[in-house]
């Protein structure tokens, strides 16, 4: 039972039902006056089990947690089991003795940072408010505050209303008498904003860009009141002021974009927005370079009509490329049913007939190299594409086969396949070309090895007829197995992050034992950390293999697969000859 507290008129712990936290006396002499004279017991001399209860003592005076930093430079912090007192805690609170006994402590000082803070929160919230007051919600409020305020807008700006759509727009008076709408802000039932000047799109205009933003979205009245102002100036004129060809150029583009935009449904009609488009930026670019769909096309008229080709490319009417660019540009897909050119494969054949039976014994890889989508034209061909749905698209991803030999040092990088968006039927059908390819050239693929990937693993079902076993028949050799193993690396590098990311001081993991998996085992990182720190400066170690690096491995030093394995280096022997020779 706790010992009871030795203040007057305090009943901690005298009952068996209370547990109340208590704290002897300081061992300071004066420090330990100072409590005396703050309980107010006369001639009392504390013994060595005079105790405090924690009921005196202000919040500020008592620590609940501890913080620790890590090496990384985050905070961990725990509860504790029990509360201690800060080194200047003084007991202040006698709720059962008169009240001028207690002491009411004057409230903390904040810090600087605290109420710097503060005082940004405020400003931010001050922002905030200021903002959603500012907020256009639809266009139904511009048609309110503009039809009751008809003061807001200027003698020669009208407002018309649609069903889904507002305009600002004043009139100009042509020859004959005619008129003419010189000048229109356009906002839709979403709030996208379009701005004309003589039925020409000026959204990239830098003083309307400036005000719209990328978006072209006029969600502020604020945003409102600037476009109005900057666009129904007078004496402005929006397409005279670009003057240089670029500004022309932006103006055309974006309105074509949005003829695209508006015609999306008709593939014909964009297609040809899209070649004109492209036309018109190469009239102007001193460095020619096409699309690809641009490329295909009069790739396709050369090799039809090479005449007609030559004679359309002469009036100079298109921009075309030159017919010795275009015979180069090939692209090869699909040769010899494996997806790999046929130089590539005749060197697989010579180097499987210059290896002798167990070196043909090997493992097949799979792994993904993430790539920048990118085309590139080198030795006569165009590459960084893949075949999706009878469409070219730019590849993301690599697809790797490798084989490793089992019996020798002998490995070899069988295929790479360029793909965007790799799916599971992609995978299995690459995988099976290559088992194929490797079986024909007289190689005995042992296992299948790839990391633990959704796509990968629905791989590895698919040959196991449904279910996921550890090994399934070559499909091209039924008297040989074919093992699945997921990557061992990637699995050990794995418990190690888990082991090296547990939360508590100590970094415990915790695992079954592998012969009575109802007992539970556990590993501390801290015991390490303790035995690299010990034996940092001897020469006879029992873990050489530790070092700073393995035990406190930045993000990148993470993947390397010599410091995960260093960290379940079982020698238990000196790291250097010299020293083992000395013993």
């Amino acid at each position: 039972m706790p010992t009871s507290c030795c203040v007057p008129g305090c009943d901690s712990n005298y009952k068996d039902d209370s547990r109340i936290a208590v704290f002897k006396f300081p061992n300071d002499v004066k420090f330990r006056q100072q409590w005396l004279r703050s309980i107010h017991r006369k001639d009392f001399v504390p013994s060595k089990s005079s105790v405090v209860c924690i009921k005196h003592f202000d919040e500020r005076y008592l620590v609940r947690e501890d913080s620790v930093t890590r090496p990384d430079g985050s905070v961990l912090t725990v509860k504790r089991d029990r509360v201690k007192l800060t080194p200047d805690a003084v007991p202040t609170i006698f709720k059962n003795q008169p009240s001028y006994l207690s002491v009411n402590l004057p409230q903390l000082r904040k810090t600087p940072e605290t109420r710097e803070n503060e005082i940004l929160k405020r400003q931010e919230g001050k922002k905030e408010k200021l903002a959603a007051l500012d907020i256009i919600i639809s266009i139904k409020e511009i048609i309110n505050k503009y039809d009751k305020s008809c003061d807001l807008l200027k003698n020669d700006v009208f407002l018309y209303q649609s069903k889904d759509s507002v305009q600002f727009f004043n009139v100009s008076i042509k020859s004959k008498g005619n008129l003419k709408v010189s000048k229109c802000i356009s906002i839709s039932e979403c709030l996208s904003c379009t701005v004309y000047c003589n039925n020409i799109v000026i959204n990239t205009h830098p003083k309307v860009a400036r005000i719209l933003g990328g978006l072209n979205i006029l969600n502020s009245w604020e945003k409102l009141t600037f476009l109005l102002n900057c666009v129904f100036e007078e004496n402005v004129d929006f397409v005279t002021e670009n003057s240089t060809t670029e500004e022309h150029i932006k103006i055309i583009n974006n309105s074509i974009d949005i003829l695209i935009t508006e015609h999306a449904d008709n593939t014909k009609t964009t297609t040809r927005l899209m070649f004109f488009k492209e036309q018109i930026n190469l009239t102007f670019k001193e460095k020619v370079s096409y699309c690809i769909n641009t490329l295909l096309w009069f790739a396709t008229v050369l090799f039809a009509y090479p005449a007609a080709y030559n004679y359309i490319r002469a009036a100079k009417i298109f921009t075309m490329p030159h017919p010795k660019y275009l015979s180069k540009y090939t692209l090869k897909l699909g040769l010899n049913n494996t997806g790999l050119e046929s130089g590539h494969i005749n060197y697989l054949c010579k180097k499987a007939s210059l290896l002798n039976d167990s070196e043909k014994v090997c493992c097949l890889l799979l792994d993904e190299i993430y790539v920048k989508p990118q085309v590139k034209y080198c030795a006569g061909k165009i590459e960084g594409l893949v075949l999706n749905d009878d469409k070219l698209e730019l590849a993301s991803t690599i697809q790797v086969f490798m084989i490793t030999s089992i019996l020798s040092k002998y490995k070899e990088i069988v295929g790479l396949f360029p793909v965007k968006n790799l799916n599971t039927d992609t995978l299995f059908s690459l995988t099976n070309q290559v088992i194929k390819l490797l079986t024909d050239l007289g190689f005995r693929i042992t296992c299948l090895i790839s990391d633990n990937n959704k796509v990968n693993r629905n791989m590895f079902v698919r040959f196991c007829n449904g279910q996921l076993m550890s090994k399934f028949s070559n499909p091209y050799c039924e008297s040989q197995n074919i093992y699945t193993l997921f990557d061992p690396v990637h699995l050990f590098k794995c418990i190690r992050n888990n082991w090296l990311n547990q939360c508590d001081s100590k970094q415990t993991f915790t695992f079954p034992n592998f012969d009575n998996y109802n007992i539970k085992q556990t590993a501390c990182v801290s015991d390490l950390k303790m035995l690299h720190k010990k034996e940092q400066n001897e020469n006879v170690k029992l873990a050489p293999a530790l070092s700073l690096k393995v035990l406190y491995p930045t993000s990148i030093e993470r993947q390397n697969v010599l410091l995960c394995c260093k960290l379940f280096d079982e020698k238990k022997h000196c790291s250097s000859k010299k020293y083992r020779y000395k013993l």
